[in-house]
């Protein structure tokens, strides 16, 4: 929204709410909180249990915990991670390079070995062949 005048950001503010466009920087985010990573999954759901229980009834949590707020926890927990770790998961699934099978190679020719036969591999140009599996 740089250098836009006021009055067309208005604007551009008022047609983002009306069709829930948001831009990048205005999206919630709901990434994994660096203490949970230290934490273990027991206090983790706990403490995110309690917080919901706070939220809906305005009241501090009792010792035990209803199970339907435990419940909420593990779901609310569980998107959350979701929402962090799918980007990473596609961004690695991208960027990782394929895996490549190669076909051996004659030490003496620097040739590739042509397949004779099942796992079997013979250079054309000399007596040199290899038995294994190579793709």
């Amino acid at each position: 929204m740089k250098g836009l005048s006021p009055e067309m950001q208005e604007k551009l503010k008022r047609l983002q709410s009306i069709y829930g466009v948001k831009t990048p920087e205005e999206k919630k985010r709901n990434p994994i909180y660096l203490n949970e990573i230290e934490k273990d999954v027991d206090t983790i759901i706990r403490d995110e249990a309690e917080n919901i229980y706070r939220e809906e009834t305005g009241e501090e949590p009792p010792e035990k915990i209803p199970q339907e707020y435990i419940d909420k926890a593990m779901i609310s927990i569980l998107k959350r991670w979701q929402e962090t770790l799918k980007p990473l998961i596609e961004l690695i699934q991208r960027t990782a390079p394929p895996l490549e099978v190669t076909k051996p190679k004659c030490p003496k020719h620097g040739v590739e070995l042509r397949k004779v036969g099942e796992n079997h591999w013979r250079c054309p140009y000399g007596d040199y062949d290899v038995r294994g599996f190579y793709g």
